[in-house]
């Protein structure tokens, strides 16, 4: 995030990796090509049934990944992506033994609903996210999969992957030095540049990785002017220390308080926006491992 040119840039890269008796089989088995194409992603013709339930699902995945980060972290400062999470797991649903699916279908989408709900639920929420009615959007959204060459997956499963999940497929060499290149190459083109060289090695043992990358770019809906930057006195739980602060004052915004805490919202020129939620007891970790959907509502 930009201060002065306003300007508000991320890019998330979420690994799923497989070792060695991981790789789905069956008869219908078919080597995955070389490189397949992804084609525009289509808005769904039928509305979901369960497409609230899904997303409430999906909401609460959110909350308590993050949750489980902030334990885990602690007072360090993390950036994550929960739905860069939960896409790769919903596409890799439809690849799961039966024994595990129902709990992983339950995990991602709620009681009772099936692997084909997921499927168009996850392909609305790409469609929405990524405004591919419009034809551009400050959010791009990336998913593939890399299968070593010596093994084969689902035909089925390549062409769901494809269908819904605007998904790319491609087989490779994991013992080969150049794999590393290509998977990085791969990262780096759909984070516009700002993820570089983040593999460094693979596994001997390793089979499949399936990777998503998310990239935004968009400007602020109210610009901050670099004149009205200054830095201050920051209240860190290591102590305190002084940061940059931008500043605007008369503008239209959000605004929320409870005994809990304060918020605001900070929109973008396309739409959406950045809330920014602070806790009046200084305590981030645990206001994220209380987070509740209703509460959050």
């Amino acid at each position: 995030m930009k201060r002065n040119n306003t300007i508000c840039l991320y890019s998330i890269v979420f690994f799923i990796l497989f070792m060695s008796g991981c790789v789905v089989y069956n008869p219908n088995e078919v080597y995955v090509p070389q490189a397949l194409q992804a084609v525009p992603l289509e808005e769904p013709l039928q509305q979901v049934a369960e497409m609230t339930q899904i997303a409430r699902a999906a909401n609460e995945f959110s909350f308590a990944l993050s949750a489980t980060f902030a334990q885990e972290i602690e007072n360090e400062n993390f950036i994550i992506s929960p739905y860069s999470a939960w896409l790769p797991l919903a596409a890799l649903l439809n690849a799961t033994d039966d024994a595990y699916k129902e709990p992983l279908a339950e995990l991602l989408g709620g009681a009772g609903v099936g692997v084909e709900d997921i499927n168009h639920a996850a392909s609305r929420m790409m469609f929405d996210l990524s405004r591919a009615n419009e034809g551009s959007s400050p959010l791009t959204i990336a998913n593939t999969i890399f299968v070593r060459s010596s093994e084969t997956i689902r035909r089925d499963f390549v062409e769901t992957f494809h269908g819904y999940y605007r998904g790319t497929a491609m087989s490779v060499n994991f013992q080969d030095p150049e794999t590393v290149g290509i998977v990085n190459q791969w990262i780096y083109d759909n984070t516009n540049g700002l993820i570089s060289d983040l593999v460094q090695d693979f596994d001997p043992m390793h089979v499949l990785s399936v990777i998503n990358a998310i990239h935004f770019y968009d400007r602020w809906e109210y610009e901050f002017h670099s004149s009205l930057t200054s830095q201050d006195v920051f209240y860190s739980p290591s102590g305190i220390t002084c940061a940059y602060f931008m500043r605007s004052e008369g503008l239209p915004r959000f605004y929320f308080e409870d005994d809990t805490i304060q918020s605001t919202r900070l929109g973008f020129s396309q739409g959406g926006g950045m809330y920014i939620l602070l806790p009046k007891s200084g305590d981030a970790v645990s206001f994220l491992e209380n987070m509740t959907l209703e509460y959050f509502t």
